[in-house]
C-alpha cells in the first residue's frame, strides 16, 4: 500500500539523502495520494540532485497543473523538452495542459509531437481528433479518429488484422477524405 512504500522511502532517504531516485519515487507515492505539495517538494529535491533529470520536471509539472499553477505546470514540461527534446511525456503533459486550459491550438500542437513519437496511442488520436472537429478542422478530425478505432481494432484480442491492413485502412480513409 502507497503508506508503506511511503513509510519505507522515507527510512531508506534517511540513509542516503543525496539519491535522486528515492525523492523521485517518493514524488511518484505523494502523486498517487493526491499531495501534491509533497511530491512538488521531492520532485524539486530531485531535480537538485540531478537537474537534468526530464521525468522529474514533467512529473512536477503535473502536480503543479493539479494545484492550478498552470504558469510554472507550463514551464517545467518546456524545461524539460529542453532537456530531452523526444521525451514523450512533456509532450503529452503540455498537451493535457492546453486542452485543459482551452488554447486548443498549442494543445493541438503538442499532441501531434506526442504522436510523431509514440505513434500507436489510440487516446491522443482520439483527443486530437475530437480538437480538430471543435475547431473546425473536419477532415483532420475524421482522418485522426478513424486512426484511433484502428489502433483499437488492432488492439482487441480476437482481431486478425495486421499492421500492414490497418495502414491500407487508414490510407483508404485518407483518401476518401481529400476527395471530398
Amino acid at each position: 500500500d502507497l503508506q508503506s512504500l511511503h513509510k519505507e522511502y522515507e527510512d531508506i532517504i534517511t540513509n542516503n539523502r543525496t539519491n535522486p531516485v528515492l525523492y523521485f519515487n517518493i514524488g511518484l507515492a505523494y502523486m498517487e495520494m493526491a499531495d501534491f505539495d509533497r511530491a512538488i517538494e521531492m520532485f524539486e529535491n530531485t531535480i537538485l540532485y540531478e537537474p537534468d533529470f526530464a521525468p522529474a520536471h514533467t512529473t512536477m509539472s503535473i502536480a503543479l497543473a493539479e494545484k492550478g499553477d498552470i504558469g510554472k505546470a507550463i514551464l517545467c514540461s518546456e524545461y524539460a523538452l529542453s532537456l530531452e527534446p523526444n521525451f514523450p511525456q512533456a509532450y503529452y503533459t503540455l498537451g493535457s495542459i492546453y486542452e485543459e486550459k482551452g488554447d486548443m491550438e498549442k494543445s493541438a500542437y503538442y499532441y501531434e509531437h506526442f504522436l510523431k513519437l509514440e505513434e500507436n496511442c489510440e487516446e491522443i488520436y482520439e483527443k486530437l481528433g475530437n480538437i480538430y472537429i471543435n475547431m473546425g478542422r473536419n477532415k483532420e478530425g475524421d482522418i485522426a479518429l478513424s486512426k484511433a478505432r484502428a489502433i483499437s481494432h488492432k488492439n482487441q484480442p480476437d482481431n486478425k488484422l495486421n499492421d500492414l491492413d490497418i495502414k491500407s485502412c487508414i490510407d483508404m480513409i485518407e483518401e476518401e477524405l481529400k476527395s471530398r
